[in-house]
């Protein structure tokens, strides 16, 4: 289920995880990773912190943390919500091409109202960047202003737990069907099991924030209760932390896709009435690595999704 991201934008901007400043999701306490939450006595855990003492708050049988059938015990992988981050380069080549080089991320919270995060999945990946209006750059996607096309070959998983704690581990994340890196970037396919839904894979609508203006668009929806976020409330929260936001990312959401099986339409717009491209990404630069203020990408961006995703049973 979508959810709006408001209420958690300072857990995703609580460090910095690039240089160009992208927001890292640590939660309050600084995140963990590698292993479960509570009781292995080589993870994140041990005696001189939260949960190891039994007059704390999470070795009796009656608390949040003990029973095999809670949250928080020592079998299997644990996550209530994701979130999702990109940080990306896009450099012209001589022959006028537009390649991106970038790092995906999905990060998985084991109480994501609280603030802890179990760990972040980090994907590689390559893409081609066309900078034009309407369908004929974006076919389906009236207002965008550029496309991005990813080489479905060069996805990458380089998540290693042993290089940084804070990475998971992709053997625990297929084990119980939960590689949502994977399953975002592939092309959809619902008969896969479990099923992908190629929402960070397929296509990309870009929109600049010179073409908002001069639509006067935004991607709140018409039903307040839902979504209290606005552009120039995103701009003004990004600005806060020296970042300046520059485009919006659309994501294809075809009937496949989890954009379009799991309700972002119930909190944000289309690009534009009846179009399936969804408002998903919120782009920014860091003026301090990149100066470049065109509506076309060139330089270091930092993307961050401005939904959150809670799991479900079977996720």
């Amino acid at each position: 289920m979508y959810k709006s991201r408001t209420t958690f934008l300072t857990l995703l901007i609580a460090t910095s995880a690039f240089a160009l400043a992208c927001p890292s999701p640590r939660g309050p306490g600084g995140g963990g990773g590698g292993g479960d939450d509570d009781d292995v006595a080589g993870d994140d855990d041990d005696a001189a912190d939260d949960d190891d003492f039994a007059a704390d708050d999470d070795d009796f049988t009656a608390d949040d943390d003990d029973a095999v059938a809670d949250d928080d015990d020592a079998v299997g992988f644990d996550a209530d919500g994701l979130t999702f981050q990109f940080a990306l380069t896009a450099v012209e080549g001589v022959n006028g091409t537009v390649t991106i080089t970038g790092e995906y991320i999905v990060s998985y919270w084991v109480d994501i109202m609280n603030g802890i995060r179990n760990c972040d999945q980090h994907m590689n990946f390559e893409a081609q960047y066309v900078h034009g209006f309407g369908v004929d750059t974006t076919p389906g996607c009236t207002n965008c202003s550029g496309h991005v096309t990813f080489n479905l070959g060069a996805f990458q998983d380089v998540s290693n737990p042993n290089l940084d704690p804070d990475h998971c581990l992709p053997a625990d994340l297929d084990a119980v069907g939960a590689n949502y890196a994977v399953r975002m970037t592939q092309p959809a396919d619902p008969n896969a099991t479990p099923a992908n839904y190629g929402d960070f894979g397929d296509d990309l609508g870009i929109i600049d924030q010179e073409t908002h203006d001069i639509l006067g668009t935004d991607w709140t929806t018409a039903d307040a209760s839902t979504s209290d976020r606005t552009r120039a409330g995103s701009e003004a929260e990004w600005a806060q932390y020296s970042l300046d936001y520059t485009h919006t990312g659309f994501v294809n959401a075809t009937p496949q896709s989890l954009a379009g099986s799991a309700g972002l339409n119930a909190i944000t717009r289309p690009e534009n009435p009846g179009s399936l491209f969804l408002a998903a990404w919120e782009m920014f630069i860091n003026p301090a690595n990149n100066t470049n203020t065109a509506a076309a990408l060139e330089g270091e961006y930092g993307g961050s999704a401005n939904f959150i995703l809670t799991l479900g049973t079977g996720g």
